[in-house]
């Protein structure tokens, strides 16, 4: 009776770290899914392929800036840049998963949109970590169901009891 008991407890506790890490990690990725997820938040590293000095008049250096937008079929092009031509090898930050993107624009100072490229297997492997969260996601409700089961079960066998005993 008692080894049952344990060996409930430690179930409860598996159910309530399960519940915990999908509050905290799961359901934000699943939510943050980049098919829906508009914008990339922000240039984690720049690695200059083309590096030259970018200096205004006054010869006082000048960070590049571009904005980056994505769109829902992974494409993700820049919308305003300071930059002239540039090639540049970025890391960037999409929904909290880090990709090496090529950032490319050889458009003489123009701000037509340039082109980042994010390699097929960086998606792929976004893929893979939201099928895992969906496994866990799934693990974690079968857990809570379960244990729901196992607590009323409890709560019936000492009704039972109860009952038993103010019957004699």
């Amino acid at each position: 009776m008692e080894h049952t008991i344990l060996r409930e407890m430690g179930f409860y506790f598996l159910t309530l770290m399960l519940t915990v890490s999908s509050i905290t990690f799961v359901i934000p990725n699943i939510s943050s899914n980049p098919q829906d997820y508009k914008t990339i938040k922000k240039i984690i590293k720049k690695t200059w392929i083309n590096e030259r000095p970018f200096e205004d008049k006054t010869g006082k250096h000048i960070e590049k800036t571009f904005v980056i937008q994505a769109t829902d079929d992974y494409e993700v092009y820049v919308s305003q840049t300071n930059v002239d031509n540039w090639d540049s090898l970025v890391e960037v930050d999409l929904c909290g998963k880090s990709f090496n993107a090529l950032l490319r624009n050889s458009n003489n100072g123009n701000l037509n949109p340039a082109s980042l490229q994010i390699a097929d297997k960086t998606i792929l492997s976004f893929n893979r970590h939201l099928y895992l969260s969906y496994l866990i996601l799934l693990m974690t409700l079968g857990c809570v169901c379960y244990s729901i089961y196992l607590i009323s079960k409890r709560l019936n066998e000492t009704d039972i009891a109860t009952s038993g005993n103010s019957a004699s």
